[in-house]
């Protein structure tokens, strides 16, 4: 998956995961929470965004 895609799928900024891959900074707790949980179970993430 692109970062485009990941970033649209699970709604987090693409710059964010840019920098982030990049090493220009790192996720804050919530965001290590949220991208271990899609680690683990991303389909799940994907049902619980798909009903907002």
């Amino acid at each position: 998956m692109s970062q485009a895609e990941f970033a649209q799928t699970y709604r987090i900024g693409k710059r964010a995961l840019q920098e982030w891959e990049q090493g220009g900074r790192q996720p804050d707790s919530a965001a290590r929470a949220y991208l271990t949980v899609i680690a683990k179970d991303p389909a799940a993430v994907r049902r619980a965004l798909a009903s907002e």
